[in-house]
């Protein structure tokens, strides 16, 4: 009796089944050698069929469109139980047969079978798996092209900007160096400024030094300012001449035009040396104006070089600077501004501004 499980053709009625399909016989311990075969069924034997009829039953489908497995499950289950009899191993037996010492060999008709279902398993997962691997491959190219794409568009935005900025840049760099020029030009123009302020006042105190002004004698109506000289020379007991001494006498407007302010006098005299004299004179007396007929008037007059504007503002800076330094003495001689600290201090000079460090 032939057998399609091995080659062995030996064999108990009660250790075989048989196909209703094809009516081959197979061993038992060849389909099932991990079953209990005592507990199968005799009906479930009457309606076997074997692994290679099961394969070429056509699959039939369900009328709700549900996948169902081909031909009994009990098919399904005897062609892997099959399968698992299959020993892989070089020299190794079949199991299922009667006599272990028989080398068993598989049917090729089974194997082929067994082969190509695998093989269209294995080509159904290779092309789902390829697929599901394109897909997820082309969803993340897709990401990447996106964000490629996302960086091109900040790199090209930022590029634009650095352009920008570095347009922005080259101006400001021009407008610099215009503004350097202009900076040094302004510099230059205002040591220019400063030195014909300087000379011009030089100019102006050098046409002023045969002058001095009297401040604090009150002004009268149809005044005469020549009496006035006069009076404080006979009081100063010094000799004076003004039609031969004397250019002119004036007053002039205070600097702020503050008509309740007394409004300074100016004498101009013709020798210089005759004003150095009148003025040493006057400067002895502490003048008031009562000495000079103005009853009730105990205000004080002041006898000073005529000073520009420029050097009394100088002046007023001295005397704030030094008293802030301790400085006993400032005063003016010949139109120079002079300071000294204490009596056995050395003199210091003010001509200008940036004399005033000397002060210390």
């Amino acid at each position: 009796m032939g057998f399609t499980c091995c080659a062995v053709t030996t064999g108990d009625v009660t250790k075989r089944i048989t196909c209703t399909k094809c009516n081959k016989h197979n061993h038992l311990k060849c389909i099932f050698p991990n079953e209990k075969i005592k507990e199968l069924s005799q009906d479930f034997k009457n309606k076997w069929v074997c692994p290679a009829c099961t394969a070429k039953q056509p699959k039939s489908t369900k009328s709700d469109n549900t996948p169902v497995r081909a031909a009994s499950s009990n098919s399904a289950q005897s062609a892997a139980l099959h399968h698992e009899n299959i020993n892989m191993r070089r020299g190794g037996s079949a199991s299922g047969c009667d006599d272990e010492s028989v080398c068993a060999q598989s049917d090729p008709t089974l194997l082929e079978n067994i082969k190509e279902y695998f093989n269209l398993e294995f080509a159904r997962l290779r092309a789902d798996l390829e697929s599901s691997i394109v897909k997820r491959l082309s969803a993340e190219i897709q990401t990447v092209k996106d964000e490629i794409s996302s960086i091109k568009s900040s790199m090209e935005f930022l590029h634009g900007k650095y352009e920008e900025v570095n347009k922005r840049l080259d101006r400001v760099d021009k407008e610099i160096k215009t503004f350097s020029a202009k900076t040094l030009e302004v510099g230059e123009l205002r040591l220019s400024m400063d030195n014909m302020l300087k000379d011009n006042n030089s100019k102006e105190q050098w046409a002023r030094r045969s002058n001095i002004e009297i401040v604090g004698v009150p002004q009268r109506k149809n005044e005469d300012l020549i009496s006035v000289l006069r009076d404080i020379a006979r009081v100063a007991d010094f000799k004076l001449d003004p039609s031969a001494d004397v250019d002119f006498v004036t007053r002039v407007a205070p600097r702020n035009n503050d008509d309740k302010k007394i409004k300074p006098i100016v004498v101009r005299f013709l020798a210089r040396w005759k004003k150095d004299e009148f003025l040493s004179h006057a400067k002895k007396l502490k003048l008031k104006c009562s000495d000079l007929g103005f009853s009730n008037n105990s205000n004080s007059i002041y006898l000073n070089d005529h000073l520009t504007s420029a050097n009394k503002a100088l002046l007023q800076s001295t005397k704030k600077l030094a008293k802030e330094r301790g400085y006993s003495y400032v005063w003016v001689k010949n139109c120079t501004i002079m300071a000294r600290r204490s009596d056995t201090s050395p003199v210091v000079h003010i001509l200008q501004q940036s004399d005033l460090k000397k002060i210390v």
